[in-house]
């Protein structure tokens, strides 16, 4: 498995978008193992605290919920949407584009037209096909 794999594993939902997860970063700590009771108490309150620590950075981390939607075709000034059921507005940003005529860059994030909990609707500021990241 290559490193990229590793740190963005990436699997297909049912809509073909790309759903990518983004691996969580390991905190390593050493605890000895105590004598008394009482040390053992505060070392397992500290794994404990560090645990739920870990479990709510891993759930507000938006990337964990990134998903991709791959060459969709827009034209200069019109609109295009995603349905992404995130559940909530999100971010968007242009990660590929390829226009139709040499050279024409596009606004990236693409302006929003209309945005639900599950879908968005974007304006195309140019030609071309595009790659476009939601989280």
């Amino acid at each position: 498995m290559t490193e990229a794999a590793r740190l963005r594993p990436e699997t297909f939902a049912a809509d073909g978008s790309i759903v990518s997860t983004v691996a969580t970063p390991l905190r390593r700590e050493q605890i000895g193992v105590a004598d008394d009771a009482p040390t053992r108490a505060r070392q397992l309150d500290q794994i404990q605290a560090h645990a739920a620590e870990a479990s709510e950075a891993a759930r507000s981390n938006r990337w964990n919920q990134a998903r991709y939607f791959e060459d969709i075709a827009v034209t200069a000034g019109g609109n295009f949407s995603v349905t992404h059921g995130l559940g909530r507005k999100v971010y968007a940003d242009i990660v590929r584009w390829a226009p139709t005529v040499a050279g024409t860059g596009i606004d990236s994030p693409p302006p929003t037209v209309s945005e639900t909990d599950n879908s968005s609707t974007f304006r195309a500021s140019a030609a071309g096909v595009l790659t476009l990241a939601v989280w």
